[in-house]
């Protein structure tokens, strides 16, 4: 967890929200999802295999959790307003190691 959250890569996935002057988009699934977008996710490209384990495991997770709740997107929305049709999530993941 240290290697995730200090030096260039707490920089990178762990964007300060508070900081105006950082205009680099930030990602949340939420947003994907509701926009029906795509991600692809290069974790080879990192050099160390234990970061690159621990940013894929905590990438899925996140992504289960926003998928898997009961009320998905609408989670806290009222039910008046809420979007009936559940969106479509489609993964490939390749190479995935436990």
């Amino acid at each position: 967890m240290e290697k995730l959250i200090s030096g260039r890569i707490g920089e990178l996935i762990s964007p300060n929200y508070e900081d105006m002057a950082d205009t680099r988009p930030i990602f949340e699934w939420l947003d994907v999802i509701k926009r029906k977008g795509i991600v692809y996710v290069g974790l080879d490209a990192l050099s160390d295999f234990t970061v690159s384990a621990a940013v894929g495991n905590s990438m899925f997770a996140d992504l289960v959790a926003i998928a898997g709740t009961k009320h998905g997107i609408d989670a806290g929305v009222p039910e008046s307003v809420r979007d009936r049709a559940k969106p479509k999530i489609s993964i490939h993941a390749d190479e995935v190691m436990r």
